[in-house]
C-alpha cells in the first residue's frame, strides 16, 4: 500500500517503486537494469540499454533471448510487468534461431523508428511521412498567403518540432531549420501570447525574406522522395575494437561536426570505410559573431568532444565484455585548437596566460573544459584510446557544408545571407501595434519639411480672400466649411489643418473640393486615434528649438518620433496628390467658391472623396523610421558648434546630423548621433525609455540600453536620476532590501529565517574556485544562511570537476549533510562527471541566472577575503610558504571574515553592553575569541562561563533569533529612511492632488508597508508649518497623516508606474 494525499495506489505484489515524471522509470527500473548488467547472465551480451520508457537488449548469440526471458523474470518478481505484443524481437538470420518465447519479426519499433535486418545490415528507418506531410501543407499555405498568412506561435513551434525531431541525430539540417524558426517567432514576437495571430508586415524586411526563404527550405527537406533510411554492417556487434572518427569545423555562421564509426577496408590500398553515427549543425547567437576565429573552432571543438565522450561512456557501461577496446580519432582543420587540445592536463598554451582579456579568458576556460572531457576519457580504463589531429580542409567536406548552411541567401539579389538576418533583431512592440495604425508613407525631401514646419511655430489661422497665391506664399485654410457646426471642429488644431499651410497642399486645393478631403482626412484621423497635436504656437517663434520642445511634449519617447513619421506622411500626401495634377509651374487655378462648388455633381464629389479616402488610407502607420529620429536629433543639435569640440565629432551632409566617432573591440569605427547636454527634456525621455527596455534593471541596464544607438554625454547621470525617480524600482529596492553587508547569497529566491530556524550549516551553500595567486587554487565555500565561509586548498593545478568533488566530499565530512550546492555555469560544475557524483551523493545543483557571475555575492566574497589576505601577508611569504602554511593562511584569513561584526546586540540593556553578532556565532553559537551571547546562563555563585558542548543548540538558537530580529528591524528602518524621511521647515506644504506614498504598519515581516495615495488637503499649524495632511490612498480609504508618513513623487511616475 502506498499513501498518499490523493488517490491511493494498491499493488498487490512487491512494488519497485512508485514515482512522476519522464525518468521515474529510469530511476526505479533501471537500477535493476544497471545490477542485472554485471550478473553472469549478462556476461554474454553486448548491450543492455534502457531509454527513458524503452529497453533494448543486443548481442550477437542467441542466447539473448534466454537472458532476456531471465530478466523478465526477475522483473516480474518485483511488481514489473509487460505485455508481450510491446516485446519485439529481430535477427539477422531468423533461420538459426529455434522454439524460443518470444518468435522473431521483420522490423521492431524504437523512438518512433524501425528497426530491422535486411543482408547483414542494420537498417533504421525514421517514419517522417506522416510528420513532413504537415510540414508541406503548412509551409505551402504560408508560403502561399505572403504576409497575410495566419500565424500563431503555437502553429511555428508545432511546425519547427514536426521538422526538427530527429532521434538518430541524423537530420542535422532539419534540426537547424527548426530552431531558426523557433528563434525568429520566439524573439520577434516575445509579446504576444501562443494563440494571438501574428502579422508578418510588422516584421523588418530582411527578417521577413529569411522567414520565407526558411519555409521554402522546409518545404524543400520535406519533400522526400523515397523512404529515409539508415544502414550499418551488422557484424560489428561481435568485433572487439571500435574505432570512432570525430570531424569538427566552425564558420563565421555557425559550427557543425559529425562522428563516423570506422570499418576495417578491404585491403591495405583502401581507406577505412566510414559509417556516420551522428552530426549536428547550429547557428551562431547574438555577441557569438563578434568572437574570434579560433575561439569559434575550439567552441565546436569540445561540443563534439562531449558528444564523443558520451557515446564511448555509455558504450563501455552497457558493455559487460571487458575486452572491448575504443579508439577515437578527432579531426579539426584549425592548428591553435589542435595544438590547444594536445594539452590533456590542463596547461595553459604557450604565449596565453592568466589575462583580463575576455578572448583569453575564455580560451583559458575551453582548454579547461577540453582537459575536463580528456580525463573522463582516461578515467575509462586503458582499453579508451584517443588521438587529436589536424586534418586539411579538402579532408573534412561533410563538418564544413554543416558549419555553412546559413550563409544560404534569401533575397533575389544574393546580398542578405539568412545568418546576417537572424544575427541581432528588435521584437516588435506590440503596444505600438495597438495604439496606431499601419506604416507610414516616407517623404521625400528632408530640408522642405523642416521649413514647413518651423513656418508653422508662428502661423496662426486667418480667412484669404479670393486670389491667385505665388508659389513661395503660404496659404491657409480652415476645415470648417461655412454654414457648419461648431461642434466638428476641437479646441486647439488638428495636425491635418496645419498640413493645409504647406505650398504643396495649394496646387491641390485649387482644382478639388477642399472640404471633401478635409472632411476625409479628419474622419480618418478620428476613426484612427492618430488626433497629434503636432505644434501649439501660442507665444513661440519660428525656431528650431521651439519647434523640438513643441514635439517633445509627449512623455514617451516613441510618439514623439511617431508624430515626426506622421507629419512627413501628411506632406507626403499633398506631394502625391500635387504630383498627379501635373500643372505648370506658376498656373494655378482660382479656389473653388461655394458657387463653383455647387456646379459639380454629386458624383464627381462622391468620386473625389473616395479618391481621397484612398490615398488616406496608404498613411496608416504602427512606427517611425531612422529618419524620423535623425529629426530630433538634427533640431536639438541647433546651436551647438561641434567643430570646436574636436575630430571625435564628425558632420554628415546627407542628414545634417552630427556623430560622435568612437573604436570597437573588432578595430572599426562606430558612428552614433549625438545627443546635445542643452537637450534636457529629449535626455530625459531617452532615459525613461532606455529604463524601461531595461525592465527596471537599475542604473546600469538603463545605461546600457541609453548607449545602444546614441551618443549621451554624462549618460550615467540621466541613468541614476531616471532609476531614483522610478517609482516602481523604488517598491522593488524596498521589497527586496537586505542587510547592507551581509545579503543572503540567493537573493530572493531563498527564505533566510526558514534556512537559519530550520537548517543546519552549510546544508544549502555557494561554491566557486578562487585563485589567490598564481599557481595556488582555492575551493571556497560560503553558507547562504549564515554567510559563513571556508577555502579548501587543492591539489589540481586548475579548476576540474575531480577538485569540486574533493571540496563537496571534505565539507560533507566536516559540516555535516549537504542539500543544496549553489554554483555558476563554469566547466567544472556543467562537466557530467560532477553532475553524476553529486546525484550519488543525494546533493542537489542549482546555477545562478547572473549573466555576470563576477557580480554575485559569493564574487564579492572573494575580493573581501583577497583583500584581507594581502593586508596581513606580503607576496614573497605567500610564494615561501609551504602546503601546511598555506592552510594556516586560508584559515586565518576566514577566521578573520568569519568574525567581523554583521550587527550589535544588547544583551544587557541595564549595563549598556553589546556584543556583536557574527558569521562565526550564527553558524556554531559562538564566536572564536568571544563570548556566548548568553548573559542568563549564570551559576549560583556568580558569572561563570557556560558548557559550550552542553548549551550549544540553545545558543546557536539565540543568536539567530537575535539576528533575525536585527535583520528585520535593519529592513524597516530603510524603508522609513527611503519613504518616510521628514522633510526640512522651509519646503512648501504639498498641494492638493499631489501624488504621495503613504506608511503604514506592515501586517506582517513581508508586507512591504507603503501605499499609494494623494493630498486631499493640508492643515496648517500655529506656527504656519504644515505637519498633517488629509490623503486618500488608491483603496479609497481616507485618513489624516503626519508628514513623516508621507513621501512626494512625480505624477507622472506614479502613471507611469500604473501602466
Amino acid at each position: 500500500m502506498a499513501e498518499s494525499l490523493a488517490p491511493d495506489f494498491v499493488s498487490l505484489r512487491l512494488s519497485f517503486g512508485l514515482g512522476a515524471g519522464p525518468m521515474s522509470l529510469e530511476e526505479s527500473l533501471g537500477w535493476y537494469i544497471t545490477r542485472f548488467r554485471s550478473s553472469p547472465y549478462a556476461m554474454f551480451l553486448l548491450i543492455v540499454a534502457i531509454f527513458v520508457d524503452d529497453g533494448i537488449l543486443a548481442g550477437v548469440d542467441k542466447r539473448v533471448l534466454l537472458a532476456a526471458k531471465i530478466l523478465f523474470f526477475l522483473l516480474d518478481l518485483v511488481g514489473f510487468a509487460c505485455a508481450l505484443p510491446k516485446l519485439h524481437f529481430i535477427c539477422s538470420n531468423p533461420a538459426d534461431v529455434g522454439d524460443v518465447f518470444l518468435p522473431p519479426q521483420d522490423t521492431m519499433l524504437h523512438l518512433g523508428c524501425e528497426l530491422s535486418f535486411d543482408h547483414g545490415r542494420l537498417v533504421v528507418k525514421c517514419c517522417r511521412d506522416e510528420r513532413l506531410s504537415r510540414v508541406v501543407s503548412l509551409c505551402q499555405r504560408w508560403l502561399d498567403d505572403g504576409t497575410a498568412a495566419s500565424v500563431t506561435k503555437r502553429l511555428v513551434f508545432r511546425l519547427a518540432g514536426a521538422i526538427a525531431y530527429d532521434p538518430i541525430h541524423l537530420h542535422a539540417l532539419c534540426s537547424l531549420l527548426g530552431d531558426c524558426l523557433r528563434r525568429i517567432v520566439g524573439k520577434a514576437y516575445a509579446q504576444f501570447g501562443w494563440d494571438a495571430q501574428l502579422s508578418l508586415m510588422h516584421l523588418p524586411n530582411e527578417l521577413l525574406l529569411a522567414w520565407l526563404e526558411l519555409l521554402r527550405w522546409c518545404l524543400q527537406q520535406a519533400q522526400l522522395t523515397g523512404a529515409c533510411s539508415h544502414a550499418i554492417p551488422a557484424p560489428f556487434l561481435n568485433h572487439q575494437h571500435v574505432h570512432l572518427a570525430l570531424y569538427t569545423d566552425a564558420s563565421s555562421v555557425g559550427g557543425g561536426y559529425v562522428l563516423y564509426r570506422l570499418a576495417p577496408p578491404d585491403s591495405d590500398i583502401c581507406a577505412p570505410k566510414q559509417y556516420l553515427l551522428t552530426q549536428a549543425a547550429f547557428a551562431w547567437r547574438g555577441g557569438q559573431h563578434a568572437w574570434h576565429s579560433n575561439r569559434k573552432e575550439l567552441t565546436v571543438l569540445l561540443k563534439g568532444i562531449r558528444c564523443a565522450v558520451g557515446l564511448m561512456r555509455n558504450i563501455i557501461a552497457m558493455s559487460p565484455d571487458k575486452s572491448l577496446s575504443i579508439c577515437l580519432d578527432i579531426c579539426s582543420d584549425n592548428k591553435p585548437s589542435v595544438s590547444w587540445a594536445h594539452k590533456a592536463h590542463g596547461a595553459f598554451p604557450q604565449g596565453v596566460g592568466r589575462s583580463s582579456n575576455v578572448e583569453k579568458r575564455s580560451i583559458i576556460r575551453l582548454i579547461d573544459a577540453v582537459a575536463e572531457e580528456f580525463r573522463i576519457l582516461r578515467s575509462l580504463g586503458p582499453a579508451v584510446t584517443y588521438h587529436v589531429r589536424h586534418c586539411a580542409g579538402l579532408d573534412n567536406p561533410v563538418a564544413d557544408g554543416l558549419s555553412r548552411y546559413l550563409e544560404r541567401t534569401c533575397d533575389p539579389a544574393g546580398k542578405i545571407s539568412l545568418a546576417s538576418a537572424l544575427c541581432d533583431f528588435a521584437a516588435v512592440d506590440k503596444g505600438a501595434l495597438e495604439n496606431t495604425a499601419e506604416a507610414v508613407r516616407e517623404a521625400d525631401r528632408l530640408a522642405t519639411d523642416e521649413d514647413y514646419l518651423r513656418l508653422l511655430s508662428e502661423l496662426d489661422p486667418c480667412e484669404e480672400e479670393e486670389r491667385e497665391v505665388p508659389l513661395d506664399e503660404v496659404l491657409f485654410i480652415s476645415a470648417q466649411a461655412e454654414g457648419e457646426a461648431d461642434d466638428e471642429v476641437t479646441d486647439g488644431l488638428y495636425l491635418f489643418e496645419r498640413s493645409l499651410c504647406h505650398p504643396l497642399a495649394k496646387a491641390v486645393l485649387d482644382d478639388c473640393s477642399e472640404r471633401y478631403v478635409a472632411k476625409t482626412m479628419l474622419d480618418y484621423m478620428n476613426d484612427a486615434d492618430d488626433r497629434i497635436l503636432a505644434i501649439n504656437a501660442a507665444g513661440t517663434s519660428a525656431s528650431a528649438a521651439s519647434l523640438c520642445g513643441d514635439l517633445l511634449v509627449s512623455n514617451d519617447i516613441n510618439m514623439v518620433y511617431r508624430s515626426v513619421a506622421v507629419l512627413r506622411a501628411v506632406l507626403g500626401f499633398w506631394r502625391s496628390l500635387a504630383a498627379k495634377r501635373k500643372k505648370a509651374a506658376g498656373q494655378y487655378n482660382l479656389r473653388k467658391t461655394p458657387q463653383r462648388r455647387q456646379v459639380v455633381s454629386p458624383a464627381a464629389q462622391e468620386e473625389e472623396e473616395e479618391a481621397g479616402k484612398e490615398e488616406i488610407a496608404s498613411l496608416a502607420g504602427g512606427g517611425y523610421e531612422e529618419k524620423d529620429v535623425l529629426t530630433i536629433v538634427r533640431l536639438s543639435q541647433e546651436g551647438v558648434d561641434y567643430a570646436a569640440k574636436g575630430h571625435s565629432f564628425i558632420y554628415d551632409p546627407a542628414t545634417g546630423v552630427w556623430f560622435f566617432r568612437s573604436g570597437t573591440i573588432t578595430g572599426y569605427s562606430l558612428l552614433r548621433p549625438c545627443v546635445p547636454r542643452s537637450a534636457e527634456r529629449f535626455r530625459f525621455l531617452l532615459a525613461l525609455d532606455a529604463h524601461r527596455r531595461a525592465a527596471h534593471g537599475g542604473p546600469t541596464p538603463t545605461l546600457s540600453a541609453l548607449n545602444m544607438d546614441l551618443h549621451v554625454p554624462a549618460a550615467s547621470s540621466e541613468a541614476k536620476r531616471i532609476s531614483a525617480r522610478c517609482l516602481l524600482c523604488a517598491k522593488l529596492r524596498l521589497r527586496n532590501g537586505a542587510l547592507i553587508r551581509q545579503a543572503p547569497l540567493g537573493g530572493s529566491c531563498w527564505d533566510i529565517e526558514k534556512m537559519l530556524l530550520t537548517g543546519t550549516p552549510y546544508s544549502v551553500c555557494a561554491v566557486d574556485f578562487l585563485h589567490v595567486f598564481p599557481g595556488q587554487l582555492v575551493f571556497a565555500v560560503r553558507c547562504l544562511a549564515t554567510t559563513h565561509t571556508t577555502w579548501l586548498p587543492v591539489r589540481q593545478a586548475a579548476e576540474c570537476a575531480q577538485a569540486a568533488i574533493e571540496g563537496v566530499r571534505w565539507l560533507s565530512s566536516r559540516c555535516g549533510k549537504v542539500m543544496i550546492v549553489y554554483c555558476d555555469a563554469g566547466t567544472a560544475f556543467i562537466a557530467n562527471t560532477f553532475q553524476d557524483e553529486m546525484a550519488k551523493m543525494g546533493v542537489k545543483v542549482e546555477f545562478h541566472s547572473a549573466r555576470a557571475p563576477w557580480e554575485t555575492s559569493i564574487e564579492r566574497s572573494h575580493r573581501v577575503g583577497l583583500r584581507t589576505m594581502r593586508a596581513c601577508y606580503t607576496p614573497h611569504q605567500l610564494a615561501r610558504a609551504s602546503d601546511m602554511d598555506l592552510c594556516e593562511i586560508y584559515d586565518h584569513v576566514t577566521l578573520l571574515m568569519n568574525t567581523a561584526p554583521i550587527c550589535l546586540h544588547n544583551a544587557d540593556i541595564q549595563s549598556g553592553s553589546a556584543e556583536a553578532i557574527t558569521a562565526d556565532s550564527l553558524a556554531f553559537g559562538y564566536t572564536r575569541r568571544t563570548g556566548l551571547l548568553l548573559s542568563h546562563l549564570q551559576g549560583t555563585d556568580g558569572p561563570e562561563l557556560p558548557d559550550l558542548h552542553v548549551d550549544r543548540p540553545r545558543a546557536v538558537q539565540n543568536v539567530r533569533g537575535c539576528y533575525l530580529k536585527h535583520h528585520w528591524q535593519m529592513l524597516r528602518d530603510r524603508s522609513a529612511k527611503q519613504v518616510g524621511q521628514q522633510p526640512a521647515k522651509h519646503r512648501s506644504p504639498l498641494p492638493p492632488g499631489s501624488a504621495v506614498l503613504i506608511r503604514y504598519s506592515p501586517k506582517n515581516k513581508c508586507d512591504l508597508g507603503v501605499q499609494v495615495g494623494h493630498i486631499v488637503s493640508a492643515e496648517k499649524s500655529k506656527d504656519e508649518f504644515c505637519r498633517r495632511y488629509r490623503v486618500k490612498s488608491t483603496s479609497g480609504h481616507e485618513s489624516l497623516e503626519n508628514h513623516c508618513n508621507l513621501g512626494g513623487v512625480l505624477q507622472e511616475d506614479v502613471m507611469r508606474a500604473l501602466s
